[in-house]
């Protein structure tokens, strides 16, 4: 099929069975059928194709326009997706933004949700756009919608001289179809359209795992926070994956967090973990939700609002190396059984050390399994604590064993404490000798439903952070393997 533009003489051509109105749409917001009149604003024109189907030409895509739809309804509440279709006349890379306007009464100033498209095909294409996907600018709201705008000018885009473009039927949906940007599990692609939406991540091209661009933290060393606002439900999926690129093993730290809280308040409620700067090139993450630690009182999996990341606070060093380097890319969520510990298992260190704070992978061949937790003496830390664990009711058991890696730590002794509703329990592994021995410790008193563990050196006096206020040996090493009750 061909197609002309009406008052331009112009001849485009359209992809046969790529026609809009096969699929019923719950409500079209624009189908071409009438004068335009005042619904749009901006360089757009009445085009046809030969066999009567209605489009728009906007001819001033290639200008620097802003063409806004005025004639939306006020509330997006009851929709999922924003679905139009975009007839491009080459693949030239033009950058547009898809903006919904949205004044919140409560703010001054614009507030809108966005999302920026490159016109990487010729021919037709429909978008499905996830209204939960879209990026926050300000304090937009769903029921204070004023238009749905594209603009090839303003917000970091420039138009092309040989961009052409027209518009096919434009609805909102009240389910997103497959296929609609993002999928659902995908929290961040990092790509040019979505890395807007995090604040101190910058596009980076040269150190990229999937896709054509990847999201580098710009001014770790200056201790800039990293922050993206979401609005997504989590509850299908068991883990969050991705890949992170380091420069250099620097040992610096930043804490992870996942934000699930219904408004602003003076501190947030979320998921946390703390990682270590330790590899080099790309490393895979996958993160069991089961094991993070909960601060506060998150709101629940089905409703997460924000991804932050630190490099200082939370006792982490006031400085950060100039060599930490670190580049995010494909986060997105995933399915999976939990692994299923044996009866009495407190923790075997096979996901990782995820359950504790501050813990580390361990430095030494695991005693049992493959992995091993290592205490972070080096940075200063006497004491960590853990809260989530596969066995958290001792009631039933009378010994808490363990297996601990000792080197050059004479003298020293690790205690353990358990806070459980019974009380406080507390049992001594002393550090003496070197290499990997088994302890046992009587449950007496038995803590009953333990909610926390502390582990810390009792010889070293430290700071209410847990710090020991003086050096351990530089090659004194401190591991942990199998907790489990019997």
């Amino acid at each position: 099929m061909t197609m002309r533009c009406v008052g331009s003489g112009a001849c485009l051509v359209l992809v046969a069975g790529l026609g809009w109105g096969q699929a019923a749409g719950p409500l079209v917001l624009e189908d071409f059928t009438k004068a335009l009149g005042e619904r749009w604003k901006g360089g757009i024109e009445l085009a046809k194709a030969e066999d009567g189907k209605p489009v728009g030409r906007w001819y001033g895509a290639r200008e620097g326009d802003q063409l806004s739809l005025m004639t939306v309804p006020k509330d997006w509440t009851p929709y999922k997706a924003v679905d139009l279709w975009v007839w491009s006349a080459t693949a030239n890379k033009q950058e547009f933004m898809l903006i919904v306007d949205s004044g919140n009464p409560d703010t001054g100033g614009a507030d809108s949700f966005y999302r920026k498209v490159v016109v990487d095909w010729e021919g037709w294409r429909q978008l499905a756009f996830r209204l939960s996907g879209l990026t926050a600018y300000r304090t937009p709201k769903w029921d204070q919608v004023a238009s749905l705008t594209l603009a090839t000018a303003g917000w970091g885009v420039q138009a092309r001289p040989d961009t052409d473009l027209c518009l096919g039927e434009v609805r909102l949906l009240t389910e997103a179809p497959e296929g609609a940007i993002p999928r659902a599990d995908v929290v961040s692609a990092f790509e040019i359209g979505d890395i807007g939406a995090w604040r101190s991540l910058v596009p980076d091209t040269e150190h990229v795992k999937e896709g054509e661009c990847a999201g580098r933290w710009e001014g770790f060393g200056d201790l800039e926070y990293v922050r993206a606002e979401l609005e997504m439900d989590w509850t299908a999926y068991q883990f969050l994956e991705f890949d992170c690129y380091s420069a250099a093993p620097t040992g610096d730290r930043f804490i992870f967090c996942i934000v699930s809280m219904d408004q602003p308040r003076p501190r947030n409620d979320y998921w946390a973990y703390i990682l270590k700067v330790d590899w080099e090139d790309w490393k895979h993450f996958r993160i069991p939700f089961r094991r993070l630690h909960h601060i506060r009182n998150p709101l629940g999996w089905q409703k997460i609002t924000g991804i932050e990341m630190y490099p200082n606070g939370w006792g982490m060093r006031p400085s950060a190396s100039p060599d930490t380097v670190l580049v995010f890319d494909d986060m997105h969520l995933t399915k999976g059984e939990a692994r299923t510990a044996p009866p009495g298992m407190v923790e075997d260190f096979e996901d990782g050390p995820w359950g504790w704070w501050w813990m580390d992978e361990g430095s030494v061949p695991a005693r049992v399994g493959e992995h091993c937790g290592e205490l972070p003496l080096h940075e200063g830390w006497r004491e960590l604590e853990g809260d989530s664990f596969a066995t958290t009711d001792w009631t039933p058991y009378k010994t808490l064993k363990l297996w601990v890696y000792a080197k050059q730590l004479p003298g020293e002794v690790l205690e353990i404490r358990a806070y459980g509703e019974g009380g406080m329990w507390t049992g001594d592994v002393p550090l003496d000798g070197e290499g990997w021995r088994e302890a046992a410790l009587q449950l007496t008193p038995n803590p009953g439903k333990v909610s926390a563990i502390t582990l810390q050196l009792r010889n070293l006096e430290g700071d209410d952070n847990g710090k020991a206020n003086r050096d351990l040996d530089p090659a004194a090493v401190l591991c942990l393997d199998d907790i489990r009750l019997e």
